[in-house]
């Protein structure tokens, strides 16, 4: 398994056979896996409780928000702890250039949601590498910090 203990993954898509093709994908990874309906996705985010969240890029109905939505509006802190999938028919599994572009971790193709294990692990390796320096830094100022008081 790749997630640690307790690990939550939210998929929220508009296909539920998508939905159900990423949540078999990122149970096999070992994450708790909540498929939630499009309209609570935004929500249900905001109580913290997911390391990773899978979703399609669209915007929401007037007066409510999305998911990429709220993810795209998060605080960079926010942002870092939550590794974003997104997939729709638009994308070419892995590109990290479209994934840049939409301001996700990685994007998948919709037809290789059921099986992107790979693709998953690949980029989640890359991101920890990437963000190796901020952990790091990020401890060690904490660490001072209680030495301090």
């Amino acid at each position: 398994p790749l997630a640690g203990p307790g690990e939550r993954a939210m998929v929220s898509f508009p296909d539920p056979a998508l939905a159900q093709a990423m949540a078999g994908t990122l149970t096999r990874l070992g994450y708790v896996t909540d498929i939630v309906p499009g309209d609570d996705a935004a929500r249900v985010l905001e109580q913290g409780l997911f390391t990773m969240a899978a979703t399609a890029r669209l915007a929401a109905a007037p007066g409510k928000e999305s998911l990429y939505q709220r993810l795209t509006r998060s605080s960079p802190e926010a942002r870092r702890k939550i590794f974003v999938i997104l997939a729709g028919d638009e994308f070419k599994t892995g590109d990290g250039m479209q994934a840049w572009a939409v301001l996700a971790d990685l994007v998948l193709a919709s037809k290789d949601a059921g099986m992107a294990d790979n693709a998953i692990r690949t980029v989640m390796a890359e991101r920890g590498r990437l963000y190796q320096v901020y952990v790091e830094a990020k401890r060690r100022y904490e660490e001072s910090f209680l030495v301090e008081k």
